[in-house]
C-alpha cells in the first residue's frame, strides 16, 4: 500500500457487518467457512475457500496460505454480490506484495476515479492487471456497499465541518477570497433533497452517501438480521450524446446493492421510496465466469427477466401441461384453461414481490 492511500481494515469491515459484539459471529464464519468452503482458485502460495450459508445473500471468503508446507488463515472477510454496472477502470492496487488482496479504482461520467475494495482480488489480480486502462473502455463490474449509521432522511440540508468535500469548498472559498482564512468558512452546505449522493472520505474506499431505496429484501445469518437495499449514488453526464446506450440504468446512474445489518438501523425499518443517508465502503469485482469455474458459489442472482419474459415462459408451460393432460385423460380439459386468469393473477403477485422495485 502506497503513504498516499489509506483503505479501511478488515476489522472495521466486520464491525460495520456485525457490530462492535461480533466475536461470536465471527468466530462461527471463520470455522464454517474453512471447514466448508470451497476452494475456487489458487495463485502463487494462496488458496481460496468460499463459502454461502444456505439463504444468505453474503458469502465469505478465507484466504489460506502455506508456510513450510503448513496451511494457515492468511485473512477473511464477507463477499457482497454486487449489482452490475460498466465503469472505466482505471488503476490497481495490492495491498500487499503477494497480490492476494487490493482494490480498484473505477470511474464513470464526470464523476471523480472511485477506490472500491475487492473480495475477489487475489483470484482476480491477473484479469485486473491485463485489463486495467481507460483505452479499454467500460467494462462490467459488480458494485456492492457496506453500510453503517444508516439513517431516514428529515433534513435536505448537510453540513460539513470536515472531511474531502469540505476540504474541497474550504480551498475555493480561499482562492477566491485572498483576505480570508479558515475561520471565515465555519462549515460547507449540501442541499440532498431526494438527490443522489456520493462523498469520498478519509479512507479512499469509504464514502458517505445519499439515496432514495429501490428495493429491500432481508435476510438472516448466524442470528443476525440484514437487509440488502438497491439505491443509486451517483447520477451520470446529463449530456444525451455523452451517455452510453448500452448502460444498465436509463439515467446513467451508479447502482449498489447496499448491505446493512438490522443492528445498524435502530428501531428504523427501511422501505421502497425513503430517502436515506449514511456511511459505505465500496466493493466491486469482475463477475465470475461459472461455465469455467462450475464448483465456485454462485455469488450474483439471475439477471432479473421482465414480467413478460417471465410469464411467457409460465404460460407455455401451463398451456402444454393443459395439451398434455387432455390428451393423456381423453377428457374436456376446458376447466384447466378457464383457472389460467388466477393463475396469471398469482403470478404477477408472486412476481412483484420477488422483484420490489421503485
Amino acid at each position: 500500500m502506497t503513504d498516499d492511500k489509506d483503505f479501511l481494515y478488515y476489522g472495521d469491515m466486520w464491525e460495520a457487518l456485525l457490530g462492535e459484539d461480533r466475536g461470536k459471529s465471527l468466530s462461527k464464519i471463520i470455522v464454517e467457512t474453512t471447514h466448508y468452503g470451497k476452494a475456487v482458485a489458487a495463485a502463487g502460495d494462496f488458496s481460496f475457500l468460499e463459502y454461502k450459508p444456505k439463504n444468505s445473500l453474503i458469502a465469505f471468503e478465507a484466504v489460506i496460505g502455506q508456510t513450510d508446507g503448513q496451511n494457515s488463515l492468511y485473512s477473511i472477510f464477507p463477499v457482497l454480490p454486487g449489482y452490475p454496472n460498466r465503469l472505466i477502470f482505471n488503476d490497481v492496487q495490492a495491498m500487499d506484495e503477494d497480490n492476494a488482496e487490493g482494490h480498484i479504482l473505477l470511474s464513470k461520467g464526470n464523476a471523480a476515479p472511485m477506490w472500491m475494495f475487492n473480495p475477489l482480488f487475489g483470484q482476480q489480480y491477473e484479469k485486473l492487471r491485463q485489463n486495467v486502462g481507460a483505452d479499454k473502455g467500460k467494462q462490467r463490474f459488480m458494485l456492492a456497499g457496506l453500510g453503517w449509521n444508516i439513517e431516514k432522511m428529515s433534513e435536505t440540508i448537510i453540513k460539513f465541518e470536515d472531511g474531502a468535500y469540505y476540504e474541497d469548498l474550504l480551498q475555493e472559498f480561499l482562492r477566491e477570497n485572498p483576505g480570508k482564512s479558515k475561520d471565515d468558512f465555519p462549515y460547507a452546505e449540501l442541499d440532498i433533497s431526494r438527490g443522489s449522493v456520493l462523498l469520498s472520505q478519509k479512507y479512499v474506499d469509504m464514502y458517505e452517501f445519499a439515496s432514495d431505496i429501490y428495493g429491500i429484501e432481508e435476510f438472516k445469518y448466524a442470528g443476525e438480521t440484514f437487509y440488502r437495499l438497491v439505491i443509486r449514488v451517483l447520477q451520470g453526464s446529463e449530456d444525451e450524446e455523452e451517455r452510453d446506450e448500452d448502460d444498465e440504468e436509463e439515467e446513467n446512474c451508479l447502482s449498489v446493492y447496499l448491505y446493512v445489518n438490522k443492528k445498524e438501523l435502530g428501531k428504523y425499518v427501511p422501505k421502497i421510496g425513503d430517502h436515506i443517508s449514511g456511511f459505505m465502503q465500496l466493493n466491486a469485482y469482475i463477475r465470475r465466469n461459472y461455465a469455467a469455474n462450475p464448483s465456485a458459489p454462485r455469488l450474483e442472482d439471475p439477471i432479473p427477466q421482465s414480467f413478460f419474459d417471465y410469464i411467457t415462459e409460465l404460460s407455455a408451460g401451463y398451456v402444454l401441461f393443459a395439451g398434455l393432460s387432455g390428451y393423456y385423460l381423453e377428457e374436456d380439459i376446458l376447466y384447466i384453461y378457464l383457472l389460467y386468469p388466477i393463475f396469471f393473477i398469482y403470478h404477477l403477485i408472486k412476481f412483484r414481490k420477488e422483484h420490489q422495485t421503485k
